[in-house]
C-alpha cells in the first residue's frame, strides 16, 4: 500500500515539474529591438563599418577614428529611434538565441546583397 502511494506521489510530482516547464515561456524582454526592427538597424551598422573599413587602413581605426565612428553609430540608432544600450542588450538577448540572430542575419544579409 506505501509503495503504492510513493509510486503515484512520485508520479504526481514528475507530471507537475513536465507541466511547469511546458507552461513556462520564454517570455521577451521590454528592451527587446524586434526581430524585424534589429534588421535595418544592423544593414546600416554593416554599412557604416564597411564604409570606415574601406576608407582608412584598419591600424587607424581605432587610434582616429573611433569618435567618428562612434558619432555614425549614434546617428544610426537616432535615426531607428533606439539607445546604444539597448541594441546592445538586443545584440546579448539575440546572441543567445543562435536560431533567431541567425535568421535575422539571413534576412540582413539579403538585404546587404542588394545594396
Amino acid at each position: 500500500m506505501i509503495k503504492m502511494l510513493n509510486k503515484r506521489l512520485f508520479l504526481l510530482l514528475g507530471l507537475c515539474v513536465v507541466l511547469w516547464a511546458s507552461c513556462s515561456t520564454d517570455k521577451a524582454p521590454d528592451y527587446l529591438i524586434s526581430e524585424d526592427d534589429m534588421v535595418p538597424i544592423l544593414v546600416d551598422v554593416h554599412l557604416i563599418d564597411a564604409y570606415f573599413y574601406e576608407m582608412y587602413e584598419p591600424a587607424y581605426l581605432e587610434e582616429y577614428m573611433s569618435d567618428s565612428m562612434s558619432i555614425a553609430y549614434s546617428a544610426i540608432f537616432e535615426k531607428h529611434g533606439v539607445t546604444a544600450d539597448r541594441f546592445t542588450k538586443s545584440i546579448d538577448y539575440y546572441s543567445d538565441r543562435p536560431e533567431t540572430f541567425s535568421a535575422i542575419y539571413e534576412k540582413v544579409i539579403l538585404k546587404l546583397n542588394n545594396k
